[in-house]
């Protein structure tokens, strides 16, 4: 699932800030810094991961509020482009074959939903 965040690192000592080691996935976007507030999004399931960084969650109207540039595609619609490529990855890798099986009898209708849902679950946005 895409969460939104913001957060404030706490300088330690010159140009080293606390918090800074958490690693996030690749498709993650942090670090953009307004009005005293770095913010982010990234697609995780829980922001406990970001508890160095005393991440707060907001949403992602917030999010794009405070972070879409003029003439570009908001960060949270790149992640949301993100997240639907890979949901159709898997249904093409994972579910299609089950539909295939189904239709020729060697897998029941209730798999082959079965199998959307849980990329559905997987892939949130």
């Amino acid at each position: 699932m895409i969460r939104c965040f913001k957060y404030q690192l706490k300088e330690v000592s010159e140009g080293v800030y606390e918090g800074c080691a958490r690693v996030l996935p690749p498709e993650s976007i942090t670090g953009i810094y307004v009005d005293g507030w770095y913010y982010g999004a990234s697609i995780i399931d829980d922001l406990s991961v970001l508890s160095e960084w005393n991440a707060v969650e907001i949403t992602k109207e917030e999010f794009d509020a405070k972070c879409k540039q003029p003439d570009q595609p908001s960060p949270l619609e790149m992640l949301v482009n993100i997240q639907k490529e890979r949901r159709r990855k898997a249904y093409q890798e994972e579910a299609d074959p089950i539909f295939f099986k189904y239709q020729r009898g060697e897998a029941t209708k209730e798999e082959w939903i079965a199998k959307i849902e849980e990329i559905r679950d997987r892939f949130k946005y």
